[in-house]
């Protein structure tokens, strides 16, 4: 049992890492054209407008794909009630928003985004159909179909969004080319996952899920808000480039580690779920999850800071270079992310729903009253601010009820990563101060930086062979491959 949940985990990592590979090539290089055509003003006009979305979507999926994913038995009954509820919030949601169109365009001094929200909410109903689906995929840690999904979904993004840009539509081309991944996306998952909803609604059931949903509802509710209230101030105090600019620059550091952050994010809740009874697998899955991510993500994040500059000069142009400091901001906070899901996935794994609705609400707090201290003070101010004084805040809460009811405190988990943090740090120190004499927006200089940085880490990890190597090269036996000295084994 085991080992089959071991290998079930690992191919499901794989799968999700192939998926994000391939989806995320796909967007960036289309992004990368569409940026270029487009320009801060019209990315800034579309990103206004999800903030709406986003936080409807949150309401549509109402914590019960989570629940479905968590619950020990699932019942007809509970795949079927959960799709009509989430079709029935579908609906509401996107009539309250085509309603409101006109308020929220007001609201923002241009009457032309009515309409755009208008369209930009048809994508409700559309992940609603989709939502069981995506649970059943993750529960049975199916990745692989989640791959076909995933790839198919950003090849429509990218015909779509491509054709209408070369051909004039501007803005409109970011929003039809959303609505046709979403399209293409729900017909595929309904093409592979054969889980259609019997005539059946049970209230009951969906109250006993709604134990743990509800919980997790509130808490992404409130993790929506604070997300996507930052982008309505910086959109409404400021300029829609402000907000295009801070948006971006949070999507290099992005892009990087969902590679290998969002594989383990989507594969730990499941796996981790099923050993939720025993706490001794559950702490080693938890470690081994945490040493895994930081060993990829730090070092990338590190490096990426060092180099941001080139990098968004190089593939953006000279009209995106005030995107810059907001992503070096960002690789520094997303560095730390990993403490954020294992720990986050470890407490909704046992069941803990409110201890994660604290934890958001804590976070939420804070991250709120940052952005009413600093909203004047300007963009950069407030990312400053936030990678400051609220991703400590967020280590801190996030890992207590780890502590508290699975016995890995977050010292314990700041030892184990601490070797590949201090590598990582010295790295990017090196690269960045070499890059202080090097020529600024300058290919060659980009290329000797990466070099320097690859060549940095490789020697540092053979002088200190640190633990977690042992733990990669057990987990992915071809990664020894690449570094033959370094099997300790």
């Amino acid at each position: 049992m085991g080992s089959s949940l071991r290998d079930k985990t690992v191919h499901g990592v794989l799968w999700r890492f192939a998926q994000r590979i391939s989806t995320q090539l796909v967007s960036f290089v289309v992004g990368l054209i569409l940026a270029r055509l487009l320009g801060p003003k019209a990315y800034g006009t579309v990103a206004m407008l999800l903030i709406f979305v986003n936080i409807s979507e949150t309401l549509v999926n109402c914590g019960f794909n989570v629940a479905l994913v968590q619950k020990k038995d699932v019942t007809d009954a509970d795949w079927s009630s959960v799709f009509y509820l989430q079709c029935f919030m579908s609906i509401v949601l996107y009539t309250v928003l085509f309603f409101a169109a006109p308020y929220i365009a007001q609201f923002y001094s241009n009457p032309e985004l009515a309409n755009v929200l208008r369209v930009q909410a048809l994508i409700l109903p559309i992940h609603a159909i989709q939502g069981i689906q995506t649970a059943s995929i993750d529960r049975e840690l199916r990745f692989n179909v989640s791959f076909i999904i995933g790839l198919s979904s950003s090849l429509a993004v990218a015909c779509v969004g491509l054709i209408m840009a070369f051909s004039g539509f501007g803005y409109w081309s970011l929003v039809w080319s959303t609505l046709s991944g979403g399209v293409v996306s729900m017909f595929v998952a309904c093409l592979f996952v054969r889980r259609a909803p019997k005539v059946m609604f049970s209230i009951k059931s969906l109250g006993e899920m709604f134990r743990f949903g509800g919980g997790m509802l509130a808490s992404d509710f409130a993790g929506a808000m604070l997300n996507n209230i930052t982008g309505l101030v910086i959109g409404r105090v400021y300029t829609p480039k402000d907000l295009a600019c801070f948006e971006r620059g949070k999507q290099l550091p992005t892009l990087v580690m969902d590679f290998v952050n969002s594989p383990l994010t989507t594969v730990s809740f499941p796996a981790l779920s099923k050993v939720q009874t025993d706490i001794a697998r559950m702490r080693s899955g938890m470690r081994k999850i945490l040493m895994l991510s930081t060993f990829f993500i730090v070092p990338a994040m590190a490096g990426l800071s060092a180099v941001s500059d080139h990098i968004i000069w190089f593939l953006l142009g000279d009209e995106w270079v005030d995107a810059i400091p907001y992503a070096q901001i960002a690789c520094i906070s997303s560095a730390f992310i990993p403490f954020a899901t294992v720990n986050l996935q470890g407490t909704k794994a046992i069941g803990r729903s409110g201890y994660y609705l604290a934890a958001t609400i804590i976070k939420s707090s804070t991250s709120l009253l940052i952005l009413l201290l600093f909203c004047r003070l300007g963009v950069l101010a407030i990312a400053i601010a936030f990678a400051a004084i609220s991703t400590p805040i967020g280590l801190i809460v996030n890992a207590w009820p780890s502590g508290k009811f699975i016995g890995y405190r977050l010292l314990d988990q700041v030892k184990d990563v601490a070797p590949i943090m201090v590598i990582s740090t010295l790295m990017a120190m090196i690269v960045w101060g070499l890059g202080c004499v090097l020529p600024r927006f300058s290919i060659v200089s980009l290329t000797i930086q990466i070099l320097c940085g690859i060549s940095v880490f490789y020697v540092t990890i053979i002088a200190f062979r640190p633990k977690v190597l042992s733990l990669v090269i057990d987990t992915f036996p071809k990664f020894s491959k690449l570094w033959p000295r370094l099997n300790n084994k």
